[in-house]
């Protein structure tokens, strides 16, 4: 437990210098809870400095259609800190935040892994969520924070073997997760197919309450993703900075893009034009595309209707420059990941170098990584492999090239790097969840007795 207790005060202790780039986000984020403009940073602008130190906002709150749950913790988080202090601080909510990770990390290690192997499994988990890629976020208002805070609380819940707090921790932990972004949304009915799946495979009783209150958390998440202020924004970037890009002219023309449109292609809404061949390549366009194109989501789905091989040949011609932890915002020269005070890293560089290790050896093989994860469920042998442990990999495995496909439906190449930072998670996670049960296997096949 010492060992535990140090090493989680290493991860708040360098976690701290790390923070996330505001390209302009953080304010409909946090709108009606906060003022605008920090107390800590003058002047403040987006693409500058962190901030955390903002005043309180009295401003009437938004309607209730554009909540979600991202919004919901920060309220809540507002609430506990106007209790002991006049201003609300990013760092205070960060150390929470950690500490709710923490707490889970160190019970999954428990749940994993027997007495002389609990510290090791800590430390890998603790790994995962203190790459710089990871827990950047934790000193940020996007709503990957909430996502990295609650997805934990769910996978808890998941091995859990005790009744009720599978009851409250799955479905919690699910509903704030996928309602953190409107990318998320499908998590909880995903979670519940595969809880299914495996009852129905193991020739067991479906657990109905727990699948209905997971089928009521995904429909506030469809709630939240559907009703969003920002869907008329992501449909333009969807095609015209995203699906029509590999298209000819021609096939454009046949997807009824007007003839004065096609200069619109690849250029997104302030625009940036990304380049057809190159999409690390960007220049200047026109600046009004967005207000002379009309799309729905009929127009955002038509490219792939007509072109069904369409999705794997973007995500093979993406993949290589934005399947990144190194995340940039729509430039390479970039980064979403820079110094909490705007100078250094300090200590947090061991953090950040962890996250270019991870490029380097995890990145280059997820394909097998996400293949090792569903062929688990193939594996007979209960005594090493359990069922609970087949569920939450093949959720983690199933996730991450769902998040290739949604975020490029989505919202197109634009901050494609950040907006898959979810299922980099996932895949962090999910290397966790293998190495230990390689390590299983590997025992059990040494052993006679098994």
């Amino acid at each position: 437990m010492a060992g535990a207790v140090l090493l989680s005060v290493c991860f708040v202790r360098l976690s701290g210098n790390i923070a996330m780039l505001n390209q302009g986000d953080f304010f409909q984020d946090f709108d009606s809870l906060l003022e605008a403009k920090p107390m800590d940073v003058t002047p403040y602008y987006a693409f500058g400095p962190a901030a955390f130190v903002w005043s309180y906002s009295n401003s009437d709150s938004k309607p209730l259609a554009e909540r979600n749950s991202s919004w919901i913790y920060l309220w809540a988080q507002t609430r506990i800190q106007r209790l002991f202090s006049a201003q609300f601080s990013l760092r205070v909510m960060a150390f929470i935040s950690k500490l709710i990770l923490l707490a889970c990390c160190w019970r999954l290690a428990v749940l994993l892994a027997r007495d002389g192997w609990r510290l090791a499994v800590f430390a890998m988990l603790l790994l995962a969520v203190g790459c710089a890629h990871n827990c950047a976020f934790l000193n940020s208002f996007y709503g990957e924070h909430t996502f990295l805070v609650f997805l934990p609380v769910a996978l808890v819940g998941l091995f859990e073997q005790r009744r009720w707090p599978r009851m409250i921790l799955i479905p919690a932990g699910l509903l704030f997760a996928g309602a953190a972004k409107p990318q998320y949304f499908y998590l909880p009915a995903l979670a519940a197919g595969v809880l299914v799946l495996f009852d129905l495979r193991g020739r067991r009783r479906v657990d109905v309450p727990l699948t209905a209150l997971l089928l009521a958390a995904f429909g506030v998440s469809w709630f939240y993703a559907f009703h969003a202020g920002g869907n008329v924004a992501n449909y333009y970037n969807s095609t015209y900075f995203g699906s029509y890009l590999p298209l000819s002219d021609e096939e454009l023309r046949g997807l009824r893009v007007k003839p004065e449109n096609l200069e619109c292609v690849g250029v997104d809404p302030w625009g940036n034009r990304i380049d057809r061949g190159d999409t690390l390549k960007l220049s200047h366009g026109p600046a009004n595309c967005a207000q002379r194109t009309a799309i729905t989501l009929k127009t955002v789905l038509m490219p792939y209707f007509r072109h069904p091989l369409l999705l794997p040949e973007m995500w093979t011609w993406l993949a290589p420059a934005h399947f990144t932890v190194l995340y940039f915002h729509v430039y390479p020269n970039t980064p979403y990941i820079i110094p909490a005070d705007g100078r250094s890293f300090y200590w947090g560089h061991l953090l950040v170098k962890l996250s270019e290790l991870r490029q380097r050896l995890i990145t280059p093989i997820y394909p097998v990584l996400i293949l090792a994860g569903i062929a688990l469920v193939f594996v007979r042998h209960r005594s090493v492999v359990s069922v609970e442990m087949k569920t939450v990999t093949l959720l983690l495995a199933l996730f991450i090239p769902s998040q290739f496909a949604v975020s490029l439906l989505g919202e197109g190449v634009r901050d494609l790097s950040k907006h898959l930072a979810a299922a980099q998670f996932c895949l962090d996670l999910l290397c966790v969840l293998l190495i230990v049960q390689a390590a299983a296997l590997i025992s059990a096949w040494r052993s006679p007795d098994l």
